[in-house]
């Protein structure tokens, strides 16, 4: 175990079963499959929000020191979570949802 930015413990994110550049079982394998450095227009048309995140940390941690990416890939993380926030609240708002009458998606989001 280290210790992060702010002198808190960091722990090990990955499940015990997960080997490096290996894919999560549920990944679709299809989407991972890309040559990231030639990108059609419709492999980027087609990319993830997170695989463009993932691309972005990738490239960035090749050019800065690693106490700046650090601090890079908080702000993405943050970035990412304030998207989900956002996006989540819009769609409620947008369909007319109730979260009282749907108890399934207001865990879906309250987790994510």
């Amino acid at each position: 175990m280290s210790y992060g930015m702010y002198g808190g413990q960091q722990q090990n994110m990955m499940p015990m079963n997960y080997h490096q550049g290996e894919l999560p079982i549920t990944a679709n394998k299809s989407r991972w499959q890309r040559n990231y450095d030639k990108l059609s227009d419709h492999d980027r048309e087609e990319m993830l929000v997170d695989e463009i995140f993932a691309l972005y940390l990738y490239r960035m941690s090749n050019r800065i020191n690693d106490n700046y990416y650090q601090t890079v890939l908080f702000y993405v993380i943050f970035f990412r979570e304030c998207l989900n926030e956002y996006g989540w609240g819009k769609k409620i708002e947008s369909e007319g949802i109730k979260l009282e009458d749907k108890p399934d998606l207001k865990v879906a989001i309250t987790t994510k």
